[in-house]
């Protein structure tokens, strides 16, 4: 009846939202096994359908270890403290092996299972334009640095040319006073 209706219509939007994939989505076990991942979460990790049906998705397995001391002894007693996790950094193994920084948020389904859900967004366009930003700060570092020296260098030559301009012309009049005649010493 109506209760089966509004049920029917929530599953559908729930559906609605993990299969837009907009951003990455799991449900996932505490102990470790990803149960239900959407198009966008598979394509992070670089795993397809058959992967995730055939058991082979694990969040603990995904997670390079420099993490795990930190999601164990932090994250998920955040969890169960207050039933959700984030956001936070990290990464997941691809795969082919490489590597993937994700944003992660997770909340766990309700107080009384060690089920949760995640939402994982794929930084690595973001980091790619951090990196590009940074080079780009360094080249215009380095390009300042090189200014500074050839104002340096053109005002420091300018400073030493003046008084060697001066000994020149000085040297240039006497060698010509000496080339006359009846040089005038005295004078």
């Amino acid at each position: 009846s109506r209760l089966y209706l509004d049920l029917a219509e929530r599953e559908a939007k729930i559906r609605k939202l993990i299969d837009a994939n907009i951003v990455g989505i799991t449900f996932w076990q505490i102990a470790g096994p990803i149960t239900e991942a959407n198009d966008a979460f598979l394509q992070i990790v670089g795993y397809d359908h058959t992967d995730l049906q055939a058991g082979q998705l694990d969040w603990r397995t995904l997670t390079p270890t420099e993490y795990q001391e930190h999601i164990d002894n932090y994250l998920l007693s955040a969890l169960r403290t207050t039933g959700q996790i984030g956001p936070y950094e990290k990464e997941y193994i691809r795969k082919d092996g490489s590597r993937v920084p994700v944003l992660v948020v997770s909340a766990g389904i309700d107080e009384a299972s060690d089920e949760g859900i995640s939402f994982v967004l794929d930084l690595t366009e973001r980091r790619r334009r951090e990196e590009a930003s940074r080079v780009m700060q360094k080249g215009l570092e380095h390009a300042n640095r090189v200014a500074t020296m050839g104002q340096l260098a053109v005002s420091i030559a300018h400073e030493v040319k003046q008084p060697i301009t001066g000994i020149v012309t000085n040297a240039y009049v006497s060698l010509r006073g000496l080339k006359s005649e009846a040089p005038d010493l005295s004078r």
